[in-house]
């Protein structure tokens, strides 16, 4: 499973869902102004991890037999 985003899990529920309810979950209603003004929001966040931050000195010793 090598999504990276929202629109690569999109892409892969269509395939396993039947075309009727991934038109009713990927759709808005009537103009879909709403959806688009979500995603637009959506689309001026970014997430930045920061794996392992703040955990101090790394220590790489290793003690062998």
């Amino acid at each position: 499973m090598g999504w990276i985003g929202l629109r690569d899990l999109e892409a892969e529920a269509t395939k396993l869902l039947t075309p009727t309810i991934a038109d009713y979950i990927a759709g808005g209603s009537d103009d879909e102004v709403t959806a688009k003004a979500n995603e637009a929001a959506y689309s001026r966040i970014s997430l930045v991890p920061r794996v392992l931050c703040g955990a101090g000195d790394p220590d790489l010793t290793v003690d062998l037999f």
